[in-house]
């Protein structure tokens, strides 16, 4: 307590080193059995595709999962998004087509009929001219006479 209280009052700098060094063995074991513990990445060589990838160390004896089968898996179903979305383009293209070549079929086959679409029709303005018409005369009624019974 003496040494302790001595390096409070007069050496508080060495008192934390001093003090670390009573925990070390305490707090080396509780790091070596933890599961996630702060340890620096190490870096993976993955070959030529895809190079360098750093990795974390797990677990109370170190171990590092090999990164290369996971980016394999990503770049897999990348390609696979890739080629669904290009077989669903050629589908609405080819939908589109045939939507085209049967609308062509309806219009051609209107046109051999003599089909008119009322919505297809062209608007014509007629105008009309009441000063030059010519009105027969009114014919005067004749008045039917009762007959006194």
């Amino acid at each position: 307590t003496f040494l302790n209280k001595h390096l409070l009052k007069k050496h508080p700098e060495y008192l934390a080193g001093e003090q670390a060094k009573c925990h070390d063995k305490y707090m080396m074991e509780a790091w070596e059995q933890d599961e996630m513990r702060p340890v620096p990445r190490i870096v993976v060589d993955c070959g030529h595709s895809f190079g360098l990838i750093k990795v974390s160390l797990r677990g109370a004896q170190p171990i590092a999962e090999d990164p290369e089968p996971a980016l394999r898996q990503e770049i897999l179903e990348k390609q696979r998004k890739v080629a669904e979305a290009r077989a669903e383009q050629q589908r609405q293209k080819e939908q589109q087509q045939r939507q085209k070549e049967r609308w062509h079929a309806e219009t051609s086959l209107r046109e051999k009929l003599g089909f008119i679409d009322v919505d297809d029709m062209a608007e014509e303005q007629v105008k009309l001219a009441f000063d030059q018409v010519e009105f027969p005369p009114l014919s005067k009624k004749r008045k039917k006479k009762k007959k006194l019974a």
